[in-house]
């Protein structure tokens, strides 16, 4: 029996490399209940199946140019594929002959987007998918050749943070929940899912790190807006030297701006943590990429 590895994930014509983690989560629901007069389950059943793709990836540009903030659809026009490779002497086999799971219903959310100082950006993407009508699978399993990969040579790292107008100088880590709260939801106690919800919205949240704990931050917050709260990524040059400066990513927010703690351990230096809980302006979505 052949070794397979983790290989890519594609949206419609795109595929999406630079993974540093792939979970294919088939989702049984497994009733299993012990009653009276017995130590034993007499009786286990399968109540729903709920399929799930869940990856991880530094190509946090490609990846963003296909989610936005707020997800991206899965449809027959925009398929999602996840591929995972067999192996041949560790090396991917030849032919068609790959293990790749499809699915054409359902959203590809953007989980969380996290950095720290001298790091890699790396972003954690989820498929929540769902049936047409709770009998057709929401996941086909097929063999298949593999899809060819772009390098993965385009990286991101820290450049600059600003919320409301302040500078956040020093800052240190940047993490960014999405706060996509997305969820199937079934009826008449169909095997599959057949409605996609987002009953509690989209709520995100960004929370920043400084070494500059002084601030200028009133105790009782303030507000930002996408004109003047922007945090900055920055691409490392391809060759691996220094910086591509015009190929940043900016994230622009509006929201409700806060300290939530001044803290430090032992002899080390203190931090600062800044929450920015986001809003809708009227317009914009409360985090938008460029």
């Amino acid at each position: 029996m052949p070794l397979t590895k983790a290989f890519a994930v594609q949206y419609n014509t795109t595929v999406l490399a630079g993974l540093t983690q792939l979970d294919t989560q088939f989702g049984a629901e497994v009733r299993s209940d012990v009653g009276v007069g017995s130590l034993f389950p007499q009786f286990a059943v399968i109540a729903g199946v709920r399929p799930r793709l869940q990856f991880s990836s530094r190509a946090v540009d490609a990846v963003l140019g296909v989610t936005g903030t707020i997800g991206a659809p899965i449809a027959s026009a925009t398929l999602l594929r996840a591929f995972y490779a067999q192996l041949t002497d560790g090396q991917p086999s030849a032919g068609t002959v790959h293990s790749r799971y499809t699915f054409d219903r359902g959203l590809l959310v953007p989980r969380r987007l996290q950095c720290s100082h001298r790091q890699d950006a790396t972003i954690d993407v989820e498929a929540i998918t769902f049936s047409s009508d709770g009998v057709i699978k929401p996941m086909i399993e097929a063999t298949a050749a593999l899809p060819t990969i772009v390098r993965d040579n385009i990286r991101h790292t820290l450049k600059t943070a600003t919320l409301g107008n302040v500078d956040l100088g020093c800052f240190t880590d940047i993490s960014i929940d999405f706060g996509v709260n997305a969820d199937t939801l079934g009826c008449k106690s169909d095997v599959y899912d057949k409605h996609l919800t987002l009953d509690n919205g989209i709520t995100p949240v960004i929370t920043i790190t400084t070494l500059d704990t002084d601030v200028a931050l009133a105790l009782e917050g303030l507000v930002g807006t996408h004109a003047n709260s922007s945090i900055v990524l920055r691409q490392y040059d391809t060759s691996g030297i220094l910086f591509s400066n015009a190929n940043d990513v900016t994230l622009t927010a509006a929201g409700v701006i806060t300290r939530d703690s001044h803290s430090g351990s032992g002899n080390q230096r203190s931090q600062l943590t800044v929450r920015m809980t986001c809003t809708w302006d009227g317009t914009n979505a409360p985090i938008i990429v460029s």
